[in-house]
């Protein structure tokens, strides 16, 4: 049971409580409309969904680490343009 001060909150509007049956789907209610994804027979996510999205940022980030060798990334040195 929710408490009473929950209840209060959702009749006011002030958030609300989403059922989903699948991390997917959760990822899609909060996806901007994009689906969450599905990765191909190599494990990789090449669609421009929220899966195939963070790999690309994930393997610009290694990159970047990579190249620096240090482990600290400067802001400047990553970007989302086409993320």
């Amino acid at each position: 049971m929710l408490k009473e001060e929950v209840l209060r909150a959702l009749k006011k509007d002030l958030f609300h409580i989403y059922v989903v049956k699948s991390i997917e789907e959760g990822i899609e209610l909060f996806g901007r409309g994009l689906p969450a994804g599905i990765m191909n027979e190599d494990g990789d996510c090449p669609h421009d969904d929220v899966f195939g999205r963070a790999g690309r940022m994930l393997a610009e980030l290694s990159k970047v680490l990579n190249r620096t060798g240090n482990g600290h990334v400067e802001d400047k040195e990553l970007s989302c343009s086409g993320i």
